[in-house]
């Protein structure tokens, strides 16, 4: 009889803090990149009245702190792909990746570049080998042209400091090289001057102009488009992954939240803004 009532007040008791938790609503923390991204998509989602979320879209590194309280929390966390995920109690779901885009106009007939051949022209260094489209193998009217270099930097993204973890090893950009403030500034010079080059956050949608496949060393058999199987697995290798975190013991209650983040509209919401969602069969797996 005893055994009976513990397990029945024990029940109880295990019920009565996850009502206490769905009361106080779920905090949804993480990468601050996202917070004007993701702003109507959660309002709507808070419209629908599926859940009240406490929304602190402070940073990746506060996320993963604000993830170890006793509370309902879901992180959108960015994390390079290299760094160990340590916390045993924390699901990671693949989810989105931020992506360094190389730009250059439909006229140029160069047809790829590796991470050395970038570095060599972007990074801060006075020893140049490539400083004419023809020292790449390009041929045309552009050949002959100086390799001019632009990179976008921006508050709303971190694709120049991406660019320089992944391709220029942590090394500093050239002086001289051109600074626009968005995607549409950096396509206006590209399209105006063949000679140009660009690092963006997005794809371009003129026809002007199109995309570089990227090797990780110098060889052509080894480059790769930035498309999101290719990001998933590696083989383009300038992209920030994000994941929806929180810990394994709260999946049921966060699989509605979870399962929204995951939908196609909201998927949408994120690829309008440059960034690339995990491949549908990853989507898939990660679905409950």
């Amino acid at each position: 009889m005893m055994k009976k009532r513990y397990r029945i007040f024990l029940a109880f008791f295990v019920g009565l803090i996850s009502v206490m938790q769905a009361s106080e609503g779920v905090q949804l923390v993480g990468s601050d990149l996202l917070k004007n991204v993701l702003k109507a998509s959660i309002i709507d989602y808070q419209s629908e009245d599926k859940v009240s979320l406490d929304v602190r879209l402070d940073g990746s590194m506060q996320g993963l702190e604000d993830l170890e309280s006793g509370k309902l929390v879901i992180g959108l966390i960015a994390l390079p792909a290299d760094e160990e995920k340590t916390n045993d109690e924390l699901l990671w779901l693949p989810w989105i990746y931020q992506v360094a885009y190389v730009v250059v106009n439909s006229q140029n007939r160069c047809e790829e570049l590796s991470l050395n051949q970038l570095e060599d022209i972007y990074a801060n260094t006075s020893e140049r080998e490539y400083r004419h489209w023809e020292d790449l193998g390009v041929t045309g009217y552009v050949a002959a042209r100086q390799i001019t270099p632009y990179i976008v930097v921006s508050e709303e993204n971190v694709v120049s400091e991406l660019f320089k973890y992944s391709a220029l090893g942590g090394e500093s950009l050239r002086d001289n090289l051109g600074v626009v403030s968005n995607a549409q500034e950096l396509e206006a010079q590209i399209i105006e001057n063949p000679d140009v080059i660009g690092i963006s956050d997005r794809k371009p949608k003129s026809k002007e102009l199109r995309l570089l496949p990227i090797a990780i060393h110098t060889s052509k058999q080894y480059a790769y488009d930035a498309n999101s199987e290719n990001i998933y697995y590696g083989d383009y290798p300038m992209a920030l992954p994000f994941y929806i975190v929180c810990k394994k013991e709260n999946v049921k209650q966060l699989k509605p939240l979870i399962a929204y983040l995951m939908s196609d509209s909201v998927m949408q919401t994120l690829e309008d803004e440059g960034f690339i969602a995990v491949p549908k069969s990853v989507k898939q797996r990660g679905s409950f």
